[in-house]
C-alpha cells in the first residue's frame, strides 16, 4: 500500500489535456494557429523551411503507412506544444532568478531586523548568509526549478508521441510514473533541508554543553553523534522515499513491487561488477561509517597522507584539509586498506629530544640532569602518574655528550607546543647556569645522518 499521497498532476498536465482534446476537435483558426487550417495547411507548411524539415523527418521515421496520414495531426501537435510556451518561460525565469531573489529576500529581512534592533536600542546582530536558512534552501529550490523544467519537456514529448500516433497511452501512466519520481526527488531535497536544520539545532545544543566541560571525550562524543545522525537519517529518509516511490510506480505501471526490487537488485549487482573501484569506495564509506576510525573535525595521517583535518566524510570519498591549506579528496577504500593514525584522539603528546653538550660540560652533567628533571616534572600537564619521565646520559660520542630527554604531556597540540618550549628553554638555562655549552656541530651532524 502506498504511503505517498495521490500523485499530483504535473505542472503542465493541462498541456496534455489540451493535446488530447484538440486531437479530437479542430481549434478555431486565429493568429499562428491559422497556419494549420485544413484548407491551407499544406501550402503554409511548405513555406516554412524549418517546420517542413521537421515534418519530412517525422514522415520518414513513421513511414507512409503510419497513423499520421496528413499534416493536420502534426499541426495540432505543434499548436498544443506552442500553447505551453508561456509555462516554459515562467519556469526558465524561475530557474535563473530564484537564487538571486532568495538572497534579496534575506537581505531585505535583515534590513528590517536591524531597523527594529536600532529602534529598540539593542545591539546589532551579526549576519551570515552561508549559515542562513535561505542558503540551505537554495539547492532544493534549484532542484524544484530543474524538476519542473524536466516535467515540461516530458509533457511536450508525450503530446508529440501520442498526437503523431507513435504511442497509444491515453491514460498517461508512464508520464505519471516519471512525475512521481521527480516529485520524490524534489520533496526529498526539501525534507533534507528541514532534517539538517533540526539536527544542527540539536548538535549545537550538545556542543555548548560539551564546551562547558574540560573533558575532550565530550567533544568526541558530539562529533560522533553528529556524524551518525546526519548520515543515518539521510539513508533512512531516502530509503523510505524510494520504497514509497517504487510502490506508487508499480501501481501505475501494473508491475509488482517485488519485480521492481528484484530488477533493482540484479541491476545493482551487475553495475557493481562493472564499476568495481566505485563499489569498493562505497563499501569503504560504509565501513568508515560503521567503525568510525575518524569523524569530521579529526586530524588524521596515513602512509601517503600527511596530517590533515577531515572536512567531510562522503559515501564515495572523504575531503580533508592539510596543514598547507590544500583541500584533498581521498577515496574511502584507501582508509580500509591502509592504517590510519588519528591524532585528534591522542590523550598525550610526547617530547623526545636529544641534546649534545661539549666535553667541558661533563663534570656538571649529573647535576644538570638532576635539577632539570626536578623542574620538568613541575610543569603543568606533565604526566608522571601514567607515563615515565626520562632525562639521562645516552651516549659519550667522539666529540660530544648526548643527553636524552623524554616526557609526556596531556592536552591539545597547542598546549603541548607551549610546554615543549618551556621545557627546552629550562634545559638551556640549566646548562648555561652550570657553565656548560652545547656542541652545535655535533647536533647538526647527527641529524644529517
Amino acid at each position: 500500500m502506498s504511503f505517498l499521497p495521490p500523485t499530483p498532476p504535473s505542472a503542465f498536465s493541462l498541456i496534455s489535456s489540451r493535446a488530447r482534446c484538440s486531437l479530437q476537435a479542430a481549434a478555431p483558426p486565429s493568429g499562428l494557429h491559422s497556419l494549420f487550417d485544413n484548407a491551407g495547411a499544406a501550402e503554409s507548411f511548405n513555406n516554412l523551411n524549418v517546420l517542413s524539415i521537421v515534418k519530412s523527418s517525422v514522415g520518414m521515421i513513421l513511414g507512409k503507412n503510419a497513423h499520421i496520414q496528413n499534416q493536420e495531426a502534426f499541426g495540432k501537435v505543434f499548436k498544443n506544444i506552442v500553447s505551453g510556451v508561456d509555462d516554459l518561460v515562467i519556469i526558465l525565469t524561475f530557474v535563473f532568478v530564484a537564487n538571486a531573489a532568495m538572497k534579496y529576500i534575506w537581505q531585505s529581512q535583515n534590513w528590517v531586523k536591524h531597523k527594529v534592533e536600532t529602534a529598540l536600542g539593542k545591539k546589532r546582530s551579526k549576519d551570515n548568509f552561508d549559515k542562513s536558512l535561505v542558503k540551505e534552501l537554495q539547492p532544493a529550490v534549484k532542484n524544484l526549478g530543474l524538476g519542473l523544467l524536466f516535467l515540461w519537456v516530458i509533457d511536450a514529448a508525450y503530446i508529440a508521441v501520442t498526437g503523431l500516433g507513435m504511442v497509444k497511452d491515453k491514460q498517461g501512466n508512464l508520464v505519471k510514473a516519471i512525475t512521481t519520481l521527480v516529485y520524490t526527488v524534489i520533496s526529498g531535497s526539501f525534507l533534507n533541508v528541514a532534517k539538517n536544520r533540526l539536527i544542527g539545532k540539536y548538535i549545537g545544543f550538545k556542543q555548548r554543553q560539551a564546551d562547558a566541560t574540560p573533558s575532550k571525550d565530550d567533544d568526541l562524543l558530539v562529533a560522533k553523534t553528529s556524524f551518525i545522525l546526519r548520515r543515518g537519517s539521510n539513508i533512512l529518509m531516502w530509503a523510505v522515499l524510494g520504497f514509497n516511490c517504487a510502490d506508487r510506480i508499480s501501481n501505475l505501471l501494473g508491475v509488482k513491487l517485488t519485480t521492481i526490487l528484484s530488477f533493482a537488485g540484479v541491476g545493482g549487482l551487475a553495475l557493481g561488477l562493472a564499476v568495481k573501484d566505485m563499489a569498493s569506495n562505497l563499501v569503504g564509506g560504509c565501513i568508515v561509517f560503521l567503525t568510525q576510525p575518524f569523524v569530521e573535525g579529526d586530524k588524521i595521517e596515513t602512509k601517503d597522507l600527511k596530517a590533515s583535518k577531515v572536512k567531510r566524510i562522503g559515501f564515495y570519498q572523504t575531503t580533508v584539509l592539510g596543514d598547507d591549506e590544500k583541500v584533498r579528496t581521498i577515496p574511502n577504500s584507501k582508509f580500509v586498506s591502509n592504517s590510519v593514525s588519528n591524532k585528534s584522539r591522542r590523550t598525550h603528546r610526547c617530547l623526545a629530544q636529544s641534546v649534545y653538550l661539549t666535553y667541558e660540560t661533563l663534570p656538571f652533567v649529573e647535576e644538570i640532569i638532576k635539577e632539570f628533571k626536578e623542574e620538568l616534572i613541575k610543569i603543568p600537564t606533565c604526566d608522571t602518574r601514567t607515563r615515565s619521565v626520562t632525562v639521562g646520559l645516552k651516549e659519550l660520542g667522539e666529540t660530544a655528550i648526548e643527553v636524552e630527554v623524554e616526557a609526556h604531556f596531556e592536552g591539545s597540540s597547542t598546549n603541548f607546543r607551549e610546554k615543549r618550549q618551556q621545557a627546552l628553554l629550562l634545559l638551556a638555562k640549566k646548562v648555561r647556569e652550570k657553565g656548560g655549552d652545547f656542541a652545535i656541530l655535533d647536533g647538526i651532524m647527527k641529524k644529517a645522518k
